[in-house]
């Protein structure tokens, strides 16, 4: 399925195209799990890290696919086509694009000064968190 798909928009020439809209289909699920200053901060930050972690193995698989395969007439690889376009791996392009997403939400949690200061006596807690994601 996802194999012929990716042949489908090779083939039409709108590989990198169709990949940047699921990219960022992913990323606005990121951008969308809540994440409130004060009290339930940690649970909506597992409940972030969890989707990030999740968005983030599924756009690795499909990297791993897109690396192994080639067109079977052209015999140009799948990857070529992400690298014309200055994109060496779909996951660390995904990746840097997530960290922007969750350092903006970040900010904006932490302009509240009472929850910044709450939020730095946390760290430890707020870095096993992420450890543990």
């Amino acid at each position: 399925g996802l194999s012929v798909a990716l042949q489908v928009f090779f083939n039409l020439q709108c590989l990198w195209p169709q990949l940047k809209k699921l990219l960022a289909e992913l990323l606005e699920e990121v951008r969308q799990a809540p994440l409130p200053a004060g009290a339930g901060f940690h649970q909506a930050l597992e409940v972030n890290l969890q989707v990030l972690v999740g968005q983030t193995q599924r756009v690795h698989a499909l990297d791993e696919i897109i690396q192994a395969k080639a067109d079977p007439v052209t015999h140009k690889s799948f990857q070529s086509v992400l690298e014309a376009s200055n994109v060496n791996s779909l996951t660390s392009h995904f990746w840097a694009e997530a960290v922007g997403v969750f350092k903006a939400k970040f900010a904006k949690v932490c302009q509240d000064r009472a929850f910044r200061a709450k939020a730095v006596s946390d760290c430890p807690k707020v870095l096993q968190n992420l450890v543990t994601a």
